[in-house]
Protein backbone atom coordinates (compact mmCIF):
# COMPACT_ATOMS: atom_id res chain seq x y z
CA UNK A 1 0.00 0.00 0.00
CA UNK A 2 3.09 2.41 0.80
CA UNK A 3 4.60 1.72 -2.29
CA UNK A 4 2.03 2.20 -4.04
CA UNK A 5 1.20 5.70 -2.88
CA UNK A 6 4.47 6.78 -3.06
CA UNK A 7 4.40 5.54 -7.17
CA UNK A 8 1.24 7.09 -7.81
CA UNK A 9 2.72 10.99 -6.23
CA UNK A 10 5.83 10.11 -8.43
CA UNK A 11 4.30 9.63 -11.45
CA UNK A 12 2.15 12.47 -10.21
CA UNK A 13 5.45 14.57 -10.19
CA UNK A 14 7.07 13.33 -13.28
CA UNK A 15 3.65 14.16 -14.99
CA UNK A 16 3.58 17.78 -14.07
CA UNK A 17 7.08 18.48 -14.94
CA UNK A 18 6.31 16.73 -18.41
CA UNK A 19 3.64 19.06 -19.14
CA UNK A 20 6.16 22.17 -17.43
CA UNK A 21 8.46 21.09 -20.53
CA UNK A 22 5.71 20.50 -23.27
CA UNK A 23 4.01 23.78 -22.16
CA UNK A 24 7.22 25.48 -21.93
CA UNK A 25 8.52 24.03 -25.19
Amino acid sequence: MNKFLGNSIFNFIRTKMTNKYLISW
